[in-house]
């Protein structure tokens, strides 16, 4: 998301406008439907733009170009390496087109490690519709509340939870911006806590959920 934000950020610039985040956070774990960009660069300016499939073009170029360069986030394949050690099944729930998830699980090797990718190509509506979870659990063979679900966005956690899992907040630096108090707990980054740290506290959440 940075890339994609930060990018626009630049754009606005251009014109003499600013994008708040606050504005921009709309379309964070879900489709770009939620918030148009250029709609409210108009709208901010007044009059409308001539060059709109221009600008999409320029800005989809500058987000590729600065996405390509971002390494594999901190934490994340200790995680990987410690469930396969598990036996652990893992899938990917986004709400991104099937080429840009592809385009960078392989770009940092990391396609084969999942067992199946189900994006807004395979599954629609997506977040905060459960669909994208519900399809990914069903094809690793296991109920809602026998998988975790990491997520970054307050889409995505509302998603989760409507499928019936546990959710665990692990935002990206822009997303630790906003609220993601409706994850059943939270971990700074993949690299804050060992797996088996966190796989225990959802295991006792799910005891005490049973006891209530």
């Amino acid at each position: 998301e940075q890339p994609e934000y930060s990018s626009w950020v630049e754009i606005y610039h251009r014109y003499g406008q600013d994008l708040p985040f606050t504005d921009w956070a709309a379309c964070l774990g879900t489709t770009q439907d939620a918030f148009d960009p250029v709609a409210n660069l108009e709208k901010k300016l007044g009059r409308k733009l001539p060059e709109r499939q221009e600008i999409w073009a320029e800005q989809a170029q500058k987000s590729l170009n600065r996405a390509m360069q971002q390494p594999v986030l901190p934490g994340v394949l200790d995680v990987l390496n410690r469930a396969d050690q598990l036996g652990l099944v893992l899938a990917v729930a986004s709400s991104s087109d099937r080429s840009w998830v592809m385009r960078h699980l392989e770009r940092l090797d990391l396609a084969r490690r999942f067992q199946c990718i189900y994006t807004k190509d395979e599954v629609s509506p997506v977040k905060p519709d459960p669909g994208l979870y519900l399809a990914a659990v069903q094809h690793l063979g296991v109920q809602p509340t026998e998988a975790l679900a990491f997520e970054d966005s307050p889409n995505g956690i509302r998603a989760a939870k409507a499928a019936g899992m546990i959710c665990v907040a692990a935002p990206n630096p822009l997303s630790i911006k906003l609220d993601l108090s409706q994850a059943d707990f939270f971990i700074p980054s993949f690299a804050a806590q060992p797996l088996d740290d966190i796989l225990n506290r959802a295991n006792k959440l799910l005891e005490n959920n049973h006891h209530c």
